[in-house]
């Protein structure tokens, strides 16, 4: 007999499929934003480079910790590792993020709600981790 996922594990998991499908659709508008903002020079030549990696790292960062997840709804902790990957990606890209928020200075603020908003993946990551035994 297989063992039964919890069901706030399932939860979850089905909660950071359908949050990092949203966050690949917003980020691929910040991209489209992005382009917008080069094609008519509000964006300074220096910042161009590092700022499209950045997007590039967010939208893959989304997209692993969704197959992560997904693989975790199949019982694979295989799912667990790319989730965790993902998941540690997308919060050091966060981290750059809230470094050039602080750098503003007139927008710290977004940097003080992306310290909070890096508190639900930790969690999620902490959840999936500790109640990962039934994962083949």
């Amino acid at each position: 007999m297989t063992p039964q996922a919890p069901r706030l594990f399932t939860l979850l998991c089905v909660l950071t499929i359908v949050g990092n499908i949203f966050l690949i659709v917003i980020n691929l508008f910040k991209a489209g934003m992005l382009y917008t903002g080069i094609e008519s020079g509000g964006v300074g030549t220096g910042a161009i480079g590092p700022l499209q990696i950045l997007m590039l790292v967010v939208i893959l960062s989304c997209a692993g910790a969704a197959i992560g997840a997904a693989f975790m709804l199949l019982g694979r902790r295989l799912g667990l590792r790319i989730y965790a990957a993902s998941n540690i990606v997308h919060l050091l890209a966060t981290v750059c993020v809230m470094l050039l928020w602080l750098m503003t200075v007139y927008l710290s603020f977004m940097a003080v709600l992306l310290f909070f908003y890096c508190f639900i993946p930790v969690g999620f990551l902490v959840y999936f981790r500790r109640n990962s035994a039934w994962l083949n």
